[in-house]
């Protein structure tokens, strides 16, 4: 018997009620109640699960409870887990807050060959970098894994703080083809690891590229010293424990390095790929051509698609005059999007949260759209928008579902697309600046795929019928 059937069985008994009036209350049969409690069988349905667990009249830790292990005996313990991780992941974004301090870096670089202990190691790491990061085209390749955290706490404050450092970075993930959930989990950790660099970089300062391999041999046994740091000027070869390091500034040495790790780029493959930020991600989307049908169309936000509406006569209404050139662009898009979802046979499946269809609803802005291009939408537009969705729901094309926010704390800034594993596009619009990309990493983008194809069948969003009732409120 599972945990599940186990406490299942223990607070029917605690409630008091019989499985006849459970059945009445939540919709499953009296024998199917009995399979549960015996283990034998584990429900699908999550709305008629909650009715039945609602009924029991537990406490709210015993229910949550309760349904964490409902959700371990539904997908496994391992799939449960890597569930938590995802969400940790999601939520991780809402944590990269903008860094306004601004230092002038003024380190001494000691003239030394060799580095004995770790605090000598990251000061002159941190001295190598920053000074590197104040030459006009300052240049940094390194390979690193996740193991030294201080490097990654490091870069993201250098790239808000200077003008310009060209990072190219390369690291070990776990093969995609037979890696277990654990090893599938170092990747996506490590990912996660690497988002603050990446949002916080500008376009084309920071670079990751990967390669497969076995990482606890290949960093642990097979290799001396496995960490590289390379700059203009020094190059620090970093042992496998991160205590010691040798340190060279000799320009032959350097190239000699360089040379070594190009070479190895060259059988690596770039983990993102950069999406032009503003008004020209409408031209990439133009240009872009999907060569196979798509496994889904699954988006994840602050707010629902709307790009598969009828808002052509909104966009002509709102678009800012000086930007009215772009306008037919961007009705290109919306158009070949309408196209697809309705000669698609797969619905678009939209999570979307309250404080998104707020902000739609009291101050008339679009996430899809670039702030500075069009003006806020008027009350009856807006309105118009939330009764098109209300109509796409219900109709069945559009599948729309409100995360729950005691479940994820979804990070506003956030947006993610994915139409196959192989199709993960990840978008954080702040106030200060944009940062979209293509991730290209497959056991990742299958992660991330997954997830949202099944989110819908968790407890982290309401049902389409709780969704449109709340819509309807709005209204």
């Amino acid at each position: 018997m599972t945990s599940f059937s186990k406490n299942l069985e223990k607070y029917i008994y605690q409630s008091k009620l019989t499985e006849n009036q459970l059945a009445k209350i939540s919709g499953f049969n009296r024998s199917y109640i009995a399979l549960m409690k015996n283990g034998q069988r584990i429900s699908a349905d999550k709305v008629r699960m909650g009715k039945l667990i609602d009924a029991l009249n537990l406490s709210p830790y015993e229910q949550d409870c309760l349904w964490e292990d409902y959700l371990k005996a539904r997908y496994g313990e391992k799939n449960f887990e890597m569930r938590q991780q995802m969400i940790a992941f999601i939520e991780s974004f809402g944590h990269n807050s903008e860094i306004h301090i601004k230092s002038t870096f003024r380190h001494d670089i000691p003239d030394i060959q060799c580095v004995n202990n770790r605090q000598d190691l990251e000061y002159l790491i941190k001295a190598v970098i920053e000074n590197e990061s104040l030459k006009e085209n300052g240049k940094l390749k390194m390979i690193m894994q996740s193991d030294f955290d201080f490097i990654f706490r490091l870069l993201p404050h250098i790239y808000r703080n200077t003008g310009y450092l060209e990072t190219e970075h390369m690291i070990c993930l776990e093969g995609s083809s037979h890696a277990d959930e654990g090893k599938l989990l170092y990747n996506l950790t490590f990912f996660k690891q690497m988002i603050p660099m990446i949002l916080g970089a500008r376009s084309g300062q920071y670079n990751a590229y990967y390669y497969y391999d076995n990482v606890d041999s290949h960093f642990a046994t097979s290799v001396l010293m496995p960490y590289v740091i390379i700059t203009s000027a020094y190059v620090i070869n970093i042992s496998v424990d991160l205590e010691h390091a040798l340190v060279s500034k000799v320009p032959e040495v350097i190239g000699l390095y360089e040379q070594l790790f190009d070479r190895r780029k060259r059988v690596c493959r770039p983990m993102i790929q950069r999406i032009s930020a503003d008004f020209d991600v409408v031209d990439y989307w133009n240009n872009f051509e999907q060569e196979d049908e798509p496994a889904a169309y699954l988006t994840v936000g602050g707010q629902p698609c709307f790009g598969t509406f009828d808002v052509e006569s909104m966009l002509c209404k709102y678009i800012k005059i000086k930007h009215m050139e772009n306008a037919e662009a961007l009705l290109k898009m919306v158009k070949a999007n309408k196209d697809a979802a309705g000669k698609s046979k797969i619905p678009l499946v939209s999570y979307f949260t309250k404080f998104g269809v707020e902000l739609l609803m009291n101050e008339g802005l679009v996430e899809e759209l670039p702030r500075e291009i069009y003006e806020p939408l008027g009350e009856s537009d807006r309105k118009s928008l939330i009764k098109m969705l209300i109509f796409a729901i219900r109709s069945g094309w559009y599948e729309g579902y409100l995360i729950c926010e005691d479940k994820i704390r979804y990070p506003k800034e956030l947006i993610i697309t994915a139409r196959d594993m192989n199709d993960v596009n990840i978008c954080y619009l702040t106030d200060a600046a944009e940062c979209r990309f293509a991730l290209r990493e497959q056991s990742l983008s299958k992660m991330i795929f997954d997830f949202l194809q099944n989110l819908k069948e968790s407890s982290c969003v309401y049902s389409k019928e709780e969704t449109v009732a709340y819509l309807e409120s709005l209204l």
